[in-house]
């Protein structure tokens, strides 16, 4: 497994893999037809928007505590 792959299964950087995965599996499952998958690629893009708040949050508190 390459190295980038690597870092895309870890929790620690990528918290969305179980999104992530749900939506390959369904790709899979519905031979890459992408109106079929429509639920798990917004459960996806939430929980990255989620993550990605968090971070943006933790980064401001950051500075304001230096």
């Amino acid at each position: 497994m390459s190295r980038k792959l690597q870092r895309l299964r870890d929790g620690d950087i990528n918290p969305c893999i179980a999104e992530t995965d749900a939506s390959r599996k369904c790709m899979d499952e519905s031979s890459y037809k992408k109106e079929m998958c429509t639920a798990y690629f917004l459960r996806y893009k939430d929980c990255r928007k989620f993550w990605v708040s968090i971070t943006l949050k933790i980064d401001d508190w950051l500075r304001v505590c230096q």
